[in-house]
């Protein structure tokens, strides 16, 4: 009896010993184990983000410069040219007026002379005489005198508009004022020789003398301008290009060469 109590009771306390054990065991398995690792200061950053920090700072702080541009010559004949896109519509539109107005009026004038044969009855006569030395048509010579005032008076105010462009006013004022001129000369020479056998009345003169007057004015500041004032503007534009050609190549010879012009 006290055999089997003995290991009745040594069988419990192994039984209680295995049962400690087993919630032991089971309360490590619940509560996961603590970790500790070692702590590293704040400012201490990881290589990887040093070397990537400084490699972004060298890359902000490297600026490529730029290649130096050469400065752009304009000459004076430049300028003009370009200056030609600059003129507003309207000074083209009117120069186009002005010289069709001075036309019209020049294509008129001979419309006004007076039409009567030239007879021996017409030349003894006083009075048909005076007729033949008069105008026929009143209204178309005020209607031509007025288009010719007109169209020289346009004309010259855009002359001192653009006094200082050449091409401009050799295109738009002086070509077409020699034509127009030209024109209305041929036009009372035709009239004269043709329609008045060559009899010379007053209007016909006058308008022979306006349209012939304004043709020698035109002809000749178009000589001027383009034989003298344009062709000196266009020897110092080849002089200064050249100047700058050289002076690029100069340039250029330098920087090649390490050296400072």
């Amino acid at each position: 009896m006290n055999d089997a109590s003995a290991i009745k009771t040594q069988y419990n306390n192994s039984h209680t010993k295995e049962k400690t054990l087993g919630s032991r065991a089971m309360s490590h398995l619940r509560t996961p184990p603590t970790i500790h690792l070692p702590k590293m200061p704040f400012h201490t950053a990881h290589p990887y983000h040093q070397t990537s920090s400084s490699t972004s700072s060298t890359t902000s702080t490297f600026q490529p410069t730029a290649p130096q541009r050469q400065p752009t010559l304009q000459t004076q004949y430049m300028r003009m040219l370009l200056a030609l896109d600059d003129i507003s519509r309207v000074h083209n539109i009117l120069a186009s007026f002005f010289t069709w107005l001075l036309l019209a009026g020049f294509v008129i004038f001979p419309g006004t002379f007076t039409s009567l044969s030239t007879s021996d009855t017409v030349a003894s006569s006083t009075t048909a005489s005076t007729i033949i030395h008069s105008v026929q048509h009143i209204p178309l010579l005020v209607i031509a005198t007025v288009s010719s005032a007109l169209g020289a008076t346009g004309m010259l105010y855009l002359y001192y508009a653009h006094t200082d462009n050449f091409v401009w006013l050799l295109n738009k004022i002086f070509l077409p004022g020699v034509l127009h001129s030209l024109a209305g000369l041929i036009s009372t020479l035709v009239n004269v020789y043709s329609s008045q056998k060559g009899m010379w009345s007053v209007s016909a003169r006058v308008t022979a003398g306006v349209t012939g007057g304004c043709m020698v004015i035109c002809g000749a500041l178009f000589g001027v301008y383009q034989f003298w004032a344009l062709e000196k503007v266009k020897k110092e534009h080849g002089k200064e290009m050249e100047a700058g050609q050289s002076w690029t190549e100069k340039l250029g010879r330098g920087r090649a060469g390490g050296g400072v012009v």
